[in-house]
């Protein structure tokens, strides 16, 4: 009877800590899952960020593995879904898992950091530096820029101070300290809406994954394509722009549809996405078309493995490509990022991924035209998430974003 209690208590034990470390980082993601219903509450978001931030601090690194583990999880899940479109939908839970895994074991690496003040401090930079594959989505302070504060590095500093100083004078009474350092990192201006340009049509489009990419059906896209243009020519418009690949195919090798583009483009400029072939090599491409003439930008930052494995050896690529993709070849990226010059005016070109890569946002134009497939993830909450990053760097560069997407809501932000 002895030994069966103690087994009973620990199992009770291990099933408080699971659903505590679940709590913990489902208040962590909350702020996403309120972008993705299209919720506003600055005041909930704040009181959330505060707790996630005080078990970050607070846990141990067993704690820390399974709160990363449920993180990955509730953040990333979508990420697998992009395997039912290449015959591999019985590969989707185990993406999950293994992407539930590696943000686990961020986390656990955090936790050897045993002080928290000294965890506060490095938790300020560790998610700019631990990037697996240079994938930038998992960063903390997304949390309040949803929130009363600033994301700006020096106000996420000072709200993590601010949980040090709960922390410390926790047991006397002196916590009611902690609420100094978060003056300074107030934000009480209202959140405010992106105004809509009237010169620009941001055009977005429901196709599903299976259906856009059937040669069949090419014929009707290409017919909604030339409809958007003629519309936008209708209502006035300078400039319309169209989602990644809104043209799935090899627009290049298209002669006839690019002299129609071309001969519009006199009464419109028209930005859209499609692929582009040397004959060797293929791109994920922008095209534009001003003026009879037309300017290609490459994609010049790759989505790891689901457009290039060149950060692996070669061999290895070779091998994940066949067994992931039929033996697909890898995109060509673009040797640098591509300004389009439109009417005098700068905006830098960033198709889907690019737009949530810091790099392409530094020593950028104040304006960038981003497009977007999110087909691939339909539905889930990435959408959300991918806007909460967009916005993110938006703001710390001052860059006003236009978006258009297929298969999930677009606009401005700024």
């Amino acid at each position: 009877p002895i030994s069966y209690l103690k087994k009973l208590s620990r199992r009770k034990s291990n099933t408080k800590f699971l659903i505590d470390c679940l709590f913990a980082s489902l208040v962590f993601s909350l702020f996403v899952y309120l972008e993705y219903f299209g919720i506003e509450n600055r005041a909930i978001v704040s009181l959330a960020s505060f707790y996630a931030f005080y078990r970050i601090l607070t846990y141990q690194k067993k704690e820390l593995f399974a709160f990363g583990f449920f993180t990955g999880i509730l953040w990333f899940y979508w990420i697998g879904l992009s395997f039912r479109f290449v015959d591999m939908a019985y590969a989707v839970p185990f993406v999950i898992l293994g992407v539930a895994l590696i943000i686990a074991l961020m986390f656990f690496i955090l936790g050897f950091v045993k002080y928290f003040y000294l965890r506060a401090l490095v938790l300020v930079f560790y998610f700019d530096f631990v990037q697996p594959f240079g994938f930038e989505w998992l960063k903390p302070e997304l949390l309040l820029q949803s929130s009363f504060f600033n994301s700006d590095k020096i106000s996420y500093f000072l709200f993590l101070l601010s949980v040090v100083i709960f922390i410390f004078f926790q047991k006397n009474n002196y916590k009611f300290l902690f609420f100094i350092p978060l003056i300074f990192a107030f934000n009480l201006s209202p959140s405010q809406q992106a105004a809509e340009d009237e010169n620009i049509a941001l055009v977005s489009t429901e196709y599903n994954q299976d259906f856009k990419w059937r040669k069949d059906n090419r014929k009707e896209i290409t017919n909604d394509v030339l409809m958007h243009i003629e519309r936008a020519i209708q209502d006035g418009k300078k400039l319309v722009i169209l989602p990644e690949t809104a043209l799935p195919y090899f627009l290049n090798k298209q002669t006839n549809l690019v002299g129609v583009l071309l001969e519009k483009s006199n009464k419109i400029d028209i930005i859209l996405g499609s692929l582009y072939t040397d004959g060797s090599k293929q791109f994920n491409s922008t095209y534009f078309f001003s003026k009879s003439k037309m300017q290609v930008a490459h994609k010049s930052v790759l989505v790891p493995f689901g457009e290039s494995t060149n950060f692996l050896p070669e061999s290895i690529g070779r091998f994940i490509n066949k067994i992931f993709f039929d033996g697909a070849d890898d995109y060509t990226k673009g040797a640098k990022p591509t300004d389009f010059n439109i009417d005098g005016v700068l905006y830098r070109n960033a198709i889907c991924y690019e737009a949530t890569v810091e790099k392409m946002f530094i020593d950028a134009p104040k304006k960038m035209i981003a497009i977007t497939n999110n087909a691939w993830y339909h539905p889930s909450i990435e959408p959300a998430l991918q806007r909460l990053v967009i916005r993110f760097f938006a703001r710390k560069y001052g860059v006003t974003v236009y978006h258009s997407v297929n298969k999930s809501k677009g606009g401005i932000i700024s």
